[in-house]
């Protein structure tokens, strides 16, 4: 299977009560809006600006996954779907 290359999009749950783009712009992310009806939940973009080396990225990364706001966090990734033949 060949591997999918990742638009370094995050899935976050923040805190109640948190500003999502204040921490978005703080960590080098855009907010790309709420995921449907869950609540503090947001898709958060790398900026473009931020992805000029490994380093940074994963600089950025560790950032996101350990600021006290951020409840969890994940990679979105997209999954590569086909047809079985019957």
């Amino acid at each position: 299977m060949a591997e999918v290359a990742s638009d370094h999009q995050w899935a976050v749950q923040l805190k109640g009560g948190v500003d999502v783009e204040k921490i978005a712009a703080e960590l080098g992310f855009d907010n790309q809006g709420q995921v449907g009806s869950l609540e503090q939940t947001y898709v958060l973009r790398l900026r473009d600006s931020e992805r000029h080396s490994h380093a940074n990225i994963a600089a950025r990364l560790a950032a996101l996954r350990t600021h006290p706001q951020v409840t969890w966090s994940e990679e979105q990734v997209p999954k590569s779907r086909s047809r079985r033949d019957f």
